[in-house]
């Protein structure tokens, strides 16, 4: 089970200044209850481990936010048994809360920043027996290898980080399938646009619950006897 956690948050001065694009009035404001989600998931045991200790640092990195109670039972409306569905469930409460003018309101809307690529892979990946087993359906000679994510930066970004480790010392996010597979031109291993193009299904401008359902769609639909995938 997963779940974004619920907190109310104080009504302080910063919080109310948050809310000026909507121009409440004094009543509007006086009858408004602020709750924030997290991004991250957490488990119901580790839901109830915060609610009772209030280390507002294990939940989020927004610690400076006027945090005042977890809202246990808003948490459990929203728990899913999966990680996409918990996304979803989080997003689509938010949405919901971000009609509202008092009453409770969303600190944060949710964020459609998120994009779905679709990177080539090289013939190499089919010495990888993982990969081929996550493909039964895969021919010996398939016409495309491709590996599916989603990221928040730009398509080119996002194959530089997985094609390369970083140089700075940070935190090498790539996928392991990519680092090890990936095509190196960007131009060349892009196959987004060829690939990626259920018209029901787009693949820009999506929230991160979206976007991970995306991926898994487009990972398991493009699955044949041409065209093995790998998506995490």
């Amino acid at each position: 089970m997963y779940t974004s956690i619920v907190v109310e948050l104080r009504k302080t001065n910063k919080v109310k200044r948050h809310f000026s694009h909507l121009n409440l009035t004094d009543a509007e404001w006086e009858g408004a209850r602020i709750l924030w989600f997290s991004l991250k998931l957490f488990s119901p045991t580790e839901v109830k481990q915060i609610q009772k200790s209030k280390d507002w640092d294990a939940m989020s990195t927004k610690s400076r936010l006027p945090f005042l109670k977890v809202k246990p039972d808003y948490t459990s409306s929203i728990t899913r048994e999966d990680t996409i569905d918990a996304h979803l469930a989080r997003e689509a409460e938010i949405d919901r809360l971000s009609k509202n003018r008092t009453g409770l309101l969303a600190y944060d809307p949710v964020e459609r920043n998120h994009c779905v690529y679709a990177f080539a892979l090289q013939g190499e990946v089919m010495k990888d027996k993982k990969f081929l087993k996550a493909n039964p359906k895969l021919g010996l000679r398939p016409k495309t290898l491709v590996y599916i994510g989603m990221t928040s930066k730009s398509r080119e970004d996002r194959h530089q980080e997985h094609c390369y480790p970083p140089t700075n010392g940070g935190k090498d996010n790539c996928s392991k399938k990519m680092r090890r597979f990936g095509v190196r031109d960007f131009k060349k291993a892009n196959l987004t646009r060829v690939l990626l193009n259920d018209s029901k299904m787009p693949v820009d401008n999506l929230s991160r619950g979206e976007a991970l359902w995306t991926e898994q769609y487009y990972g398991e639909h493009l699955k044949s006897a041409q065209c093995g995938t790998w998506y995490n």
